[in-house]
């Protein structure tokens, strides 16, 4: 096959473009993973690299469907291999039962909301929640009723260079839950996430409490969560599990592949009903190998877990404490108590180097490439499976950007940075908060077969926003998924001038698509 030849070449510089590609999104890939140097990003097997060397070598060949000799994921044989595994992670993970999922965390949600609440059921909200929520609720037509939120502002950083922790609103406490379901408590289910994609934890011992008293179920979106059962072994810390439903993604923060997920539940009547449920989203075929990965994960961080933990604690003090003091890192508890955020999701506060939207970019550069980026922070999954070195490598181009001043100096040259408003993206950064704790209060889902009736279009930003055109598509910073404006919801000024804001600074928002240069929305028309 002469014509792979170009497309797995190992030479940056022969590089095509996309459009004389051969098969330009396997290239694509291919050249990926040569400036992938240190990875700080999902999926936790590190490109490969968390796997032993027979599994990495022989991993493809495990591909294969529900024959004779293997299983199915949906119609699991009695004592079977999936439920073998699935026996063996509800034991690791301390819940009664678990079902393995091969789409993703998304997969589970859809599951769990079908299950639990159902066709124009009520689901009760707290805190930031990712957008496959919006898009389930709409497909279920479920009324969506939200608690207060708060935001990050309500809680100042420790440094005044900074005005949030981060940007994502606060759940409720326990006692706001009380108080609203002594009013209304005709809910399918409550649902938050913790851990959030910051590593902020909800109070869901004291949400779980409260859901018993009153009989309804309690949801927990805990997609990045998977790796705490070893935080908690290797601590000694006690605790027992506390939802209806966990929903976790092992690919996230464990060696698994993309997609794979695991559902815990208290009750083994509820496994039997969800995988029920499974059958109307996604593949009627799901894929065994990825839920293999979750296999391998599970026993991963069952047997090497705790250990991973005692050496990455002291990497990641030592991380701290030898960072440039223009840097405020999260969690400052290290080690300690399992507190209000989790141990290994590394936030740091990059904003007196620059917006970190070009300090992620920067990074990238030199090969060590995170998570995701904020306007002030960047955001680093620190895998059960990472290496202590590999913070090292992080620190020292860390140090080195900011001994260098490069990023303002880029900005400087950009204009984004002047001598009236050095550090624009500050103010920005407040704003987006406030605007994230004001969606949880207005939000609204416009159905898919509403959308599909109404003549849109791609327009102009500038235009969109002088005609006060309703948004056609949701626009929502990813990473992390929440959603800052809604399908059909018009911009206001300031909306307006907040958008402009996060654009100029780079941050990347599902919904904004670019031509020659120009930001255009999808609108009704």
């Amino acid at each position: 096959m002469n014509w792979l030849k170009s497309v797995v070449s190992n030479s940056p510089d022969t590089e095509a473009s996309a459009a004389e590609s051969e098969a330009p999104l396997l290239e694509c890939l291919w050249r990926a993973r040569l400036f992938d140097r240190v990875s700080f990003h999902m999926p936790g097997h590190l490109g490969g690299r968390a796997w032993p060397e027979e599994l990495r070598r022989e991993w493809l060949t495990l591909d294969t469907t529900e024959i004779a000799a293997t299983d199915n994921l949906l119609a699991p044989s009695e004592n079977g291999p999936v439920i073998q595994a699935e026996r063996l992670a509800a034991r690791y993970w301390q819940a009664p039962g678990a079902l393995f999922f091969a789409q993703g965390s998304t997969h589970g949600l859809q599951c769990v909301l079908l299950y639990f609440v159902g066709k124009g059921g009520r689901l009760l909200l707290t805190g930031a929640v990712h957008k496959a929520v919006f898009h389930i609720a709409a497909l279920l037509d479920i009324e969506l009723v939200y608690l207060p939120s708060f935001s990050s502002v309500d809680n100042p950083t420790e440094t005044p260079t900074a005005p949030v922790t981060h940007p994502m609103p606060r759940p409720a406490s326990p006692e706001l839950l009380e108080e609203h379901l002594r009013r209304d408590n005709e809910f399918g289910a409550f649902l938050c996430t913790s851990p959030d994609y910051y590593g902020t934890f909800a109070e869901t011992e004291g949400f779980a409490e409260v859901l018993k008293r009153y009989g309804i179920p309690f949801l927990l979106d805990s997609a990045h969560g998977a790796h705490l059962e070893a935080y908690y072994r290797a601590s000694g810390q006690p605790h027992t599990f506390e939802p209806t439903c966990m929903i976790m993604s092992t690919h996230k923060t464990l060696p698994a592949l993309t997609g794979g997920a695991i559902v815990l539940t208290n009750s083994l009547d509820h496994v039997r009903g969800l995988r029920r449920a499974a059958d109307f989203f996604g593949s009627s075929s799901p894929s065994l190998m990825i839920a293999s990965s979750s296999d391998f994960a599970r026993a991963y961080a069952e047997h090497e877990g705790v250990t991973q933990i005692h050496r990455l604690l002291p990497a990641l003090r030592s991380f701290a404490e030898g960072l440039d003091p223009r840097y405020v890192v999260w969690p400052k508890r290290l080690p300690g108590a399992l507190q209000d955020r989790d141990p290994l999701r590394l936030v740091i506060d990059v904003s007196d180097v620059g917006p970190g939207t070009y300090v992620e970019r920067a990074l990238a550069e030199a090969g060590v490439v995170v998570e995701m980026s904020d306007l002030s922070r960047i955001v680093c999954i620190i895998s059960l499976a990472a290496e202590p070195e590999s913070l090292r490598v992080m620190q020292a181009e860390l140090n080195r950007l900011a001994q260098e001043d490069s990023v303002l100096a880029t900005l400087r040259d950009l204009g984004l940075s002047t001598a009236e408003d050095s550090h624009p993206w500050l103010g920005l950064d407040k704003a987006l908060a406030d605007r994230l704790v004001l969606t949880t209060k207005t939000r609204h889902v416009v159905p898919p077969s509403t959308v599909k009736k109404k003549a849109q279009g791609y327009v102009k930003l500038e235009e969109a926003i002088a005609a006060r055109l309703a948004l056609a598509a949701d626009l929502v910073p990813y990473p992390p998924g929440v959603t800052l404006f809604f399908t059909g919801e018009t911009l206001s000024s300031d909306d307006a001038e907040l958008l402009r804001g996060l654009l100029a600074c780079g941050l990347d928002i599902n919904g904004v698509s670019y031509q020659d240069g120009e930001a255009y929305i999808l609108c009704f028309v």
